[in-house]
């Protein structure tokens, strides 16, 4: 296996880890639960790439699932689908950015963009998943419809906050990349022409 396969996986499981950590401090509200396990799936889809997001969306998620006071219901491994929805966003919208060597959040539009769309189908998933749980589990209807308007309206804030936070650090991360490799590194035509122009003078 080679260093940069290893380096990657490294970095994986240490967004995931950060995305256990950050389910854990939350910012509660009486039933109103703000959580920022959001951020290492958004960083992680956007630098790192789609595949790695989704990994750390999902094997993150069943962690926090598989230790939660609920324990393991019957609809818990649609619980683990939600967070996908977040960096399959984020990921194909930095996809084409990638490909010409650009940042995401370069283009501040698509930013917004991403994350707004990812909120959006992460919480129209958790409503379809408690609307679910509730059938499954036998939950009041009315019930029911107060946890999916109350998931909802914390899900578009906690894409807020998630987006608002991201972004800098990823401006902050990528100023700690090499400024131009190819420049410290020439390619051996370009060392070639420049020994050649040196032996002319």
């Amino acid at each position: 296996m080679g260093n940069s396969k290893i380096r990657r996986i490294t970095m994986d499981a240490m967004m995931i880890a950060i995305f256990v950590v950050l389910a854990k401090f939350t910012i509660k509200a009486g039933p109103i639960h703000i959580a920022f396990s959001g951020l290492s799936v958004v960083f992680a889809s956007i630098y790192f790439g789609l595949p790695d997001g989704l990994i750390v969306a999902l094997l993150g998620e069943t962690v926090i699932q598989l230790t939660s006071s609920y324990g393991i219901t019957p609809t818990t491994p649609l619980w683990i689908l939600p967070p996908a929805f977040r960096a399959l966003s984020a990921g194909l919208f930095a996809l084409p950015f990638r490909k010409k060597g650009e940042a995401l959040e370069q283009h501040i539009v698509f930013y917004i963009l991403a994350n707004l769309i990812g909120a959006i189908l992460v919480t129209l998933s958790n409503a379809g998943v408690e609307w679910i749980d509730g059938q499954v589990m036998g939950y009041n209807p009315k019930l029911t419809y107060i946890l999916i308007l109350t998931r909802a309206g914390v899900g578009l804030v906690s894409a807020t906050l998630v987006g608002l936070l991201c972004y800098p650090l990823l401006r902050a991360v990528r100023k700690l990349e090499p400024t131009n490799p190819k420049k410290e590194n020439p390619a051996p035509e370009e060392a070639e022409s420049d020994s050649k122009h040196q032996e002319s003078k």
